[in-house]
């Protein structure tokens, strides 16, 4: 195994490129290595990773840095990376110049080595998207690297296309021939003989269906990585896909993600499956022990409702308005307890956010205590004028969301645990005990700053109504 890295290892170092220019840098930093592999099995695995993106973005565009460049540009303190993950990462990126930034983690999960790989884009901070490579010893992974770094890599703008989507190889093992025993009765022979041509034909014909159906994802992928297409037309190739290969189960799943995201409801906006960091902000010294400790969170892509429910909304769905500023049907509903809400959401075939949904779609993809200029995104105690006001008039985040923060609570689906954040699970967590208080989020339009902050938690018994206290529905991608 040394050996082979060994002599390995020199043909995949890259050459060192000139940093000068105002080409985007692209950094591929060393990989986490809580599998306990030897180092030259981590430096295998990174610069496959490396190696990959040179592949994929042009040298006219881009200019790829190499470990020495990294090395170089960090101080001696920031050189060993081994415990450097999320927030640390992205600060690293930004101390050696670089616009995007890739690395991961290894680790050994049952008999097998999971690799995932992060694409960061630095300069705003955001997740663009992470995927994961498996393998059962260090040399398996090469393909399965090269596959899912091609499929990050091609995200860049003018990075070259196609190559992270050709089709996994047709493997159809081909069965043996029959060879009959001497005393074979010539009747028992023929029908062996028959079954084995039908075995042959259904193999070759699944073959060919598979052969199909990567020819058809290629050509949709197409459609959709391509900004010449209309929504519209989006949607008509990616319901003909999936019509075509309904009980397919390795492409139409991926397909149905992308119909989703432009087959929008009316009202709501589509928050793409991503990592955050959920809790206290980096740097945000306002954080409560409830905030703490931030962990990195997967969330499942969904719908929100892009504003507050409005007392119209909620007068035409329940009937009544328990508003305690009334005669505004633009302005957030409030006086609803918890069960008031939920009852509403369900009634419209949506559901409360969980608390990590809620959070992961506040920050927009940002990492900071705000998504923006707290005077320009909020109604809070200084701009308020000690009311509510219609929805939809502060600036939005990234992902079109209106008064995330500030104007009213907005309640969560899940129980209230103040050291919920140390043992929830990082992926789609939800607090489903039996806790007395429910969870609000964002602040509203009496609060001080410090409570109009994305990781701020509230809690309240879910029966209680009050005059800041409203909500908003998510829906699940069909």
């Amino acid at each position: 195994m040394k050996r082979f890295f060994t002599w390995l290892l020199p043909l995949l170092v890259l050459t060192t490129v000139s940093l000068a220019g105002d080409a985007p840098r692209v950094a591929v930093l060393d990989f986490q290595n809580p599998a306990g592999l030897e180092q030259q099995e981590v430096d295998y695995i990174t610069e496959l990773v490396r190696t990959e993106a040179r592949k994929m973005l042009p040298r006219d565009r881009y200019v790829l840095m190499t470990k020495e460049n990294i090395q170089d540009l960090l101080p001696p303190e920031r050189r060993n990376l081994s415990e450097c993950v999320g927030e640390c990462e992205v600060e690293t990126g930004r101390m050696i110049g670089a616009r995007y930034l890739a690395t991961g983690e290894i680790v050994r999960f049952g008999g097998e080595l999971r690799v995932t790989v992060r694409l960061y884009d630095v300069e705003t901070g955001n997740l663009l998207e992470s995927r994961r490579a498996k393998g059962k010893k260090t040399l398996d992974l090469e393909a399965p690297l090269e596959r899912v770094s091609s499929m990050l890599f091609v995200m860049l703008p003018g990075a070259n296309q196609f190559v992270a989507t050709a089709p996994e190889p047709v493997v159809t093992p081909t069965p043996k021939p029959y060879t009959p025993p001497a005393n074979a009765d010539p009747a028992f022979e023929k029908l062996v003989r028959e079954e084995q041509v039908r075995i042959e034909a259904e193999r070759r014909l699944a073959a060919e269906r598979q052969a199909q159906r990567d020819a058809d994802y290629l050509a949709v992928k197409a459609i959709h990585d391509s900004p010449s297409y209309s929504d519209e037309a989006k949607k008509a190739a990616y319901a003909k896909f999936i019509e075509k290969w309904a009980g397919d189960t390795a492409r139409t799943p991926e397909v149905k993600k992308w119909l989703a995201s432009v087959d929008v409801p009316e009202g709501m906006v589509h928050i793409p499956a991503g990592w955050f960091q959920m809790g206290c902000s980096s740097g945000d010294s306002e954080c409560d022990n409830d905030e703490k400790p931030s962990k990195r969170v997967y969330v499942e892509g969904f719908f929100m409702d892009a504003h507050e429910v409005t007392q119209a909304e909620y007068q035409r769905v329940t009937g009544t308005n328990p508003s305690h500023f009334p005669g505004c049907p633009t302005c957030p509903v409030e006086m609803v307890s918890w069960h008031d809400a939920r009852n509403y959401c369900a009634k419209v075939g949506k559901s409360l956010p969980t608390e990590a949904e809620w959070e992961y779609a506040a920050r927009g993809g940002t990492t900071g205590v705000r998504y923006g200029n707290l005077d320009s995104i909020a109604w809070y105690s200084k701009n308020s004028g000690l009311k509510i006001h219609p929805v939809g008039q502060k600036q939005p985040n990234a992902y079109g969301l209106f008064d995330m923060l500030g104007n009213v609570w907005e309640w969560c689906e899940d129980g209230y645990d103040e050291n919920w954040y140390s043992r929830m699970p990082e992926r789609n967590p939800k607090n489903e005990s039996q806790s007395q208080f429910r969870v609000l989020r964002g602040g509203c339009w009496i609060n001080l700053p410090l409570n109009v902050r994305a990781s701020y938690r509230y809690r309240f018994l879910p029966t209680i109504t009050d005059s800041n206290f409203g909500f908003r529905c998510v829906g699940t991608e069909k």
